[in-house]
This record gives C-alpha cells, structure tokens and sequence, in this order.
C-alpha cells in the first residue's frame, strides 16, 4: 500500500489492535492522528509513532463515533496536516 507521506486517522488507537493499526501505518511510512477517549494512551502511541520517525497526533473523545465530534476532528486534522 503506497502510503509514505499520507496522513492516516486511526479512532481506538490507545491500545489494542487501534494501537497496532497506528504502529503499522507509522512504520509504513504514514503520519499518524489518533483518536481515543484516553489521553494517556494516545499520548503513549503518539510518542511510539514519534520515535518510528512519523509525525503524531492527538484527539481525545469521549465517544469517537458521535457526530458531533466530526467537525472538530477533521478541523483538527486538516490544520495539523497542512
């Protein structure tokens, strides 16, 4: 998959296979933004993806999938991707 210098948005990434999932896109070569409802957890996977060489950052939700968190996000996202 061609994803060196893309940025990848990876919800449920403090742990578990979302943390994975962001590890494997790092390694790949993809910024990372992740999104989580701890923002310790995400704070540890963005300094693991920091230390692969990629950039990270960080989203905290309460609840990934509510709608009501889109508009910050990808706010969030189209300013840290620029």
């Amino acid at each position: 998959m061609a994803i060196e210098n893309k940025v990848a948005l990876v919800t449920g990434a403090g742990q578990g296979i979302g943390r994975g999932i962001a590890l494997r896109l790092a390694k790949d070569g993809a910024s990372v933004m992740l999104v989580d409802v701890n923002p310790e957890g995400i704070a540890a996977v963005a300094a693991e993806v920091e230390a692969l060489g990629r950039k990270a950052a960080t989203f905290v939700a309460t609840s990934p999938t509510a709608r009501r968190y889109t508009p910050p996000l990808m706010k969030r996202k189209n300013s840290w991707a620029a």
